[in-house]
């Protein structure tokens, strides 16, 4: 799958779910997928997207965070890789 395939079929996922308000993708030339998921609950945003990737075949390799104030939520980028 070239970049703009993965791109496309990640928006696809992402659009199915309330997470596609809050985040931003990109492909890397690596083929591994940065999505920006911007002030989500951790439970209810960071680990559901977390989720809703496996479920799609994609494994997280790496998350950052980019932004915090203390609270549950918080602003990262997560780093998946297609596994299926």
């Amino acid at each position: 799958m070239n970049k703009k395939q993965l791109q496309q079929e990640v928006e696809g996922i992402l659009g199915g779910t309330h997470l596609s308000q809050r985040t931003t993708v990109e492909v890397t030339n690596d083929n591994h997928i940065v999505i920006g998921l911007f002030w989500g609950d951790w439970k209810h945003e960071h680990r559901h997207l977390e989720h809703v990737m496996k479920m799609n075949g994609y494994e997280q390799i790496n998350e950052n965070v980019t932004e915090e104030d203390g609270s549950d939520c918080y602003s990262a980028e997560h780093v998946f890789r297609k596994v299926a």
